[in-house]
């Protein structure tokens, strides 16, 4: 072998191992601690489902047109006092307003 024929071969080996170096780092799972913080969040969220799922009956029917009127009193708020150049603020009353109207025709 030609000494240039060498120095592609060693080249060769050497992106070879570092390629499955690479691939054998991203192999490794996620550690402890991130698996517990992963499945806290799930319990959480179930806890929330289950919380809202028992209160939806004595809630349901109060959900539709207050909601729609607190809405719109958040919206007129909003407009006098100047913050409607603010989307986050604006989307409030817009939410409150469309699960009031959701609700209120859930209980027709």
């Amino acid at each position: 072998m030609s000494e240039l024929q060498q120095d592609d071969h060693i080249l060769v080996e050497g992106k070879e191992k570092a390629q499955t170096q690479q691939v054998s780092s991203f192999s490794h799972q996620a550690s402890p601690s991130a698996r517990r913080r992963g499945s806290a969040l799930r319990r959480f969220f179930s806890k929330v489902r289950g919380a809202a799922a028992r209160l939806w009956p004595h809630v349901r029917p109060v959900v539709g047109i207050p909601l729609i009127y607190i809405g719109v009193v958040l919206m007129v708020v909003f407009y006098f006092t100047n913050l409607t150049n603010y989307n986050l603020l604006l989307f409030l009353p817009l939410l409150l307003i469309t699960v009031g109207i959701i609700g209120s025709v859930a209980l027709k």
